[in-house]
Parts: structure tokens; C-alpha cells; sequence
């Protein structure tokens, strides 16, 4: 059975349509996928082949000193993700405070990740560690790259801010261009090299640690000057792929993801397409050389949208027609960025639907300067005070706190949360993910069911197994009887 694990939250008050009632002291059975995790085609799988499943969030602090518990991330705000059924934060790692100087890493900076990584792996949540850039450099109003790294040419500087950089900034895109070609920066080794030396020093400081779930090589890479041909004609239209610069994407990941893997054995790696994958744009990026690689994307408006925009579920299909052709994982790591409802719970719905595991766009604001929603941006107003009552966004959190399947003995045919009526509905086969047999009688399978939902507890009805877990227990715990060939579980508040 599960170990419990014990989180008192303090004193909730009502946020948005969720009444959170009372002081709470949440005992919960806490999902715990065997590490190192692996894939089953597009599925994420532990090390007993269980599909994993991850709800949560991003936490990256882009001001110096550059890691989160600076920004005041601490023990409180992982007991709360806890107790809203996440299992999942992606934390951003700066390349300009692992190797400020060239060739020359902070151990200390790597010890505060590493000691969040910890952290959160000790409220049973997992760490999708990732190295952050965002234009580029502060010089350009970005973050990310290290001042000895930007190779600008000494053309115009515009200061355009974000986003408008990426398109009118020469110095910037010259910056990538150079980062692209390779091009040779300090001692004249080329920028990439370097590059792929900061991640195996990376991963080779971090390898064994609890709780991570992959390696992330870059956000959102740019294609500089290429932009123009990689970008989508109009929002919810795409264009043709982008295969020069694509090539040159795959390029620098066939540098770094075997440097990766020579530090940590068997962590998964996960790539991204260019930026322009996020508003619709389809990629040509392929998989890096590497066993259990991983394709993580992004799911944004052009525009700003209280509602979303058609380019989303594009973005969504686009994602399931690339992995369908890797056999890579899927992973959505960032979607959001706004505090609309209507947008995010859009989101959610649409990758919910595929089963497609996500990480929304952010935990906190936390000073973003790569942000058009500023201080309404963040699931947390205050890193400094209690995640409780008025310090959390009622419209984010109503979005994104959900009951869904967290760890299955099996392969996931559907899975479907209605708001309104609270009711939720889960199928899947006992059938090993990616074929092979069945797990077998007694194999069992977690599902989150947030207190936060069913304040009064809820009923359930299954079939193809017993619920083996306590009455109202925010994990619900079902154990295979016999050799059904579906196995279905209905949740619906008392």
C-alpha cells in the first residue's frame, strides 16, 4: 500500500467556486511511480510500467540569484500542490548561474536546485528540470544565456521588450544566429560546446537524485533571423515545417542529449520544437540520438484570448502527430500565462481529453520580465506568505484543480472531468502500455481526487476492480479483479 504522508495547510477560505471550507490537516495516499521513469510510445511509464500521468505547474525565478527557494518556494507551497492532487513542477534552471563565467560552474547554485528537487520529491512531486532561456539575455530584456555568450555582432539593440524583441531586435536575433551556427565564443569555443558542457556537468551533479522526472534541454528555442519561415500564416492555421532551422535544432540537440546521457544513465530527455511550435506552427524536429527521449511543447495564443484561440488544439494535434511518428513521451510543459478561466480551463480540457500530461504556466508571478499579464499571472500571488485564502487566484485554481488518473496499471482509454456537476470518468485497459500482457489481478491504480472538489466526500462506482483506499482518501486506490478487459471508474460528489 502507499505510505501516507501528512501536509497541514492552515486555515483555507472559499476560492472561486471551490469552498475549501475549514482548517485542514490532509492525510493523503500519495502517488509514488518507481523511478527512473521511461516510455511506452507516447506514454510516460515508472519502472514497473505503470503509466504516469502529471497535473502541475512551473517554478522559475528569473531574477537573480535564479533558483526558486530565493523566491521564497519552500516546504509550504509543495504541501499545497500536494494537496491539490498535483504531482508535478517544472523548475527552471539559469545556464548564467551554472556557468557564469566560461567554464566555470557554481556548485552552490546547483545545491539550492538540487535541494528543491528534494523537496518536492518528499510531498511525492516530481521535478521536469529545465534550462530556461527567454530572449536570450537581460542585455535584450530576456534570461537565460550568460553575458559571455552573447555573440550580437554589434548590431541595434532596440529594447522593443517582450515579445516584440524576438521580431524587431537585430542584436538579439544576430545573438541566436550565432548560437546556431555554433559560432566560437570565449577561448573559441563554439557557444553550443559550451553549452553541452553546462548540461553534463548538470546532469552528472544532479543523476541519482529523487524525484526527477526528465531533463528538459531548452525553452523555447528561437530561430533568430529564420523566424519568418518557421512562423504559422494565422492563428489556428499552420504552415509548412520549418526544416532548415529545424535541422539546425537537431543539430545542437545531437550535441547535448548525448552529453546528457553520458552523465545519467537513464533519466529521460526531453526536446523542444521551435518557438513557433506553441501558436500552431507543425515542426520537423526529430528525436535526438538517445534512448528514452521525450518531446515536450507548449500551447499558447498569438493574441490574447479570455477564451482561447482555434491555434490550440492545433498545437495539441500537431504534438500527437510528431509522437506518433518519435515513438518519443509526451509531456505539455507550459500552457497558460493568464489568469482567464475560460483560457485555461480550455486548455485543460483539450489536453484532458487526449491524455495528454501538462504543466501550466506559473505557480507565481514572481517579477517575470518575460510576461504581458504581469502581477494577475501566478497560481500564487505571494511566494512570503501562506499558499491559503486570499494569497491564491480563485480563476487559476479553478481551472486547473481536477481528479484525474495519476499512476495506471494499464493503458488509458479516456478520462473526462465535468466541472459542473463534479463528475469524473476514467477507462482504461489492464494491458500493458505499448502491448505485452495484462498486469493481472491485484495490479493497482491511483487517481487524485482532490478534497478540494469533493469538500463532503464522494461516492464511486467501479468496474473491472475494488477500491481498496479509506472512504474520501484524496487518492483513490483501484485493484484489478479477475481479467476484465476495460476497467471503468465513476467519482461523483456526495
Amino acid at each position: 500500500m502507499p505510505r501516507r504522508v501528512f501536509a497541514c495547510l492552515g486555515t483555507l477560505a472559499t476560492v472561486g467556486a471551490l469552498a475549501l471550507a475549514v482548517a485542514v490537516c490532509v492525510s493523503s495516499a500519495e502517488a509514488s511511480p518507481t523511478l527512473p521513469l521511461d516510455h511506452a510510445r507516447r506514454w510516460i511509464t515508472d519502472a514497473d510500467g505503470r503509466v504516469v500521468i502529471v497535473h502541475g505547474t512551473n517554478m522559475v525565478y528569473k531574477r537573480p540569484p535564479y533558483y526558486p527557494s530565493a523566491a521564497g518556494f519552500g516546504e509550504e507551497d509543495a504541501a499545497f500542490l500536494q494537496s491539490i492532487g498535483f504531482n508535478a513542477v517544472r523548475l527552471g534552471v539559469m545556464w548564467q548561474a551554472l556557468e557564469p563565467e566560461p567554464g566555470v560552474f557554481d556548485e552552490t547554485y546547483v545545491a539550492h536546485i538540487k535541494e528543491t528537487i528534494e523537496m518536492l520529491a518528499s510531498h511525492g512531486i516530481l521535478s521536469q528540470v529545465e534550462m530556461h532561456e527567454g530572449m536570450y539575455n537581460e542585455q535584450f530584456e530576456g534570461v537565460g544565456f550568460p553575458n559571455w555568450a552573447v555573440e550580437d555582432e554589434g548590431k541595434e539593440n532596440t529594447h522593443d521588450g517582450f515579445p516584440y524583441n524576438y521580431e524587431f531586435n537585430p542584436a538579439l536575433n544576430a545573438a541566436f544566429d550565432n548560437f546556431w551556427a555554433n559560432s566560437p565564443g570565449p577561448e573559441g569555443v563554439g557557444l553550443q560546446d559550451y553549452f553541452t558542457g553546462a548540461w553534463h556537468y548538470l546532469a552528472a551533479h544532479l543523476a541519482g537524485t529523487s524525484g526527477i522526472m526528465g531533463y528538459e534541454i531548452m525553452n523555447e528555442p528561437w530561430p533568430g533571423t529564420e523566424w519568418t519561415t518557421c512562423a504559422a500564416l494565422a492563428e489556428g492555421k499552420t504552415s509548412e515545417p520549418c526544416p532548415t532551422f529545424d535541422a539546425r535544432l537537431d543539430a545542437m540537440y545531437d550535441l547535448v542529449a548525448p552529453a546528457i546521457r553520458e552523465a545519467d544513465p537513464t533519466t529521460p530527455i526531453y526536446y523542444e520544437p521551435n518557438l513557433l511550435f506553441d501558436f500552431g506552427a507543425p515542426t520537423a524536429t526529430e528525436s535526438p540520438p538517445v534512448p528514452n527521449a521525450g518531446f515536450a511543447f507548449h500551447d499558447y495564443c498569438l493574441q490574447e484570448n479570455p477564451n482561447g484561440c482555434r491555434s490550440e488544439a492545433v498545437n495539441i494535434a500537431n504534438a500527437l502527430k510528431h509522437v506518433r511518428k518519435t515513438q518519443d513521451a509526451l509531456l505539455l510543459t507550459e500552457f497558460g500565462s493568464s489568469n482567464h478561466e475560460g483560457d485555461l480551463s480550455g486548455v485543460v480540457a483539450k489536453a484532458d481529453a487526449k491524455m495528454v500530461p501538462w504543466l501550466e504556466w506559473a505557480f507565481c508571478y514572481c517579477e517575470d520580465p518575460l510576461t504581458t499579464g504581469g502581477e494577475t499571472e501566478g497560481l500564487v500571488k505571494n511566494l512570503h506568505e501562506p499558499p491559503t485564502g486570499e494569497n491564491i487566484r480563485p480563476e487559476i485554481f479553478d481551472a486547473l484543480v481536477e481528479p484525474y488518473p495519476q499512476l495506471i496499471s494499464g493503458t488509458p482509454i479516456s478520462s473526462h472531468f465535468d466541472r459542473e456537476t463534479k463528475m469524473f470518468t476514467f477507462t482504461y485497459s489492464p494491458r500493458r502500455a505499448g502491448g505485452g500482457k495484462d498486469f493481472g489481478e491485484g495490479a493497482t491504480t491511483e487517481v487524485a481526487v482532490p478534497k478540494a472538489i469533493y469538500p463532503n466526500g464522494y461516492a464511486v462506482s467501479a468496474t473491472g476492480a475494488d477500491v481498496t483506499s479509506a472512504p474520501g482518501s484524496s487518492t483513490l486506490i483501484l485493484s484489478q479483479q479477475g481479467k476484465p478487459k476495460r476497467i471503468s471508474v465513476t467519482v461523483s460528489p456526495e
